[in-house]
């Protein structure tokens, strides 16, 4: 696999530039990571179907660890939202930040 600077080159100096991809070939320094990202990427055609769309959003709703993912909460909904006095540590921090004795 390219490296990320590689393959943003690769996408930002050939496979973006209509004008560089009518001229020819990608250049020496750009076609190994223009072949990767042409070999790992799905042709937007694909995208009509719908169990191909299904099994990518599936894959996005998955985090690193393959865990589902919470629900998104709105800012100040659920109990997180906002921290009673009750929650405030005698050492002046709140019950989220780590207490240092």
């Amino acid at each position: 696999m390219p490296s990320d600077k590689a393959l943003r080159a690769g996408l930002y100096g050939w496979v973006f530039n209509k004008a560089r991809r009518d001229a020819g070939e990608p250049p020496a320094d750009l076609a190994a990571a223009v072949r990767w990202l042409t070999a790992n990427t799905v042709d937007p055609a694909a995208l009509a179907d719908a169990a191909l769309v299904r099994k990518a959003l599936d894959t996005l709703a998955l985090r690193w660890t393959a865990l589902p993912r919470r629900p998104a909460r709105s800012p100040g909904s659920g109990p997180s939202s906002l921290a009673p006095s009750s929650t405030r540590l005698s050492c002046g921090y709140s019950m989220r930040t780590r207490c240092r004795w």
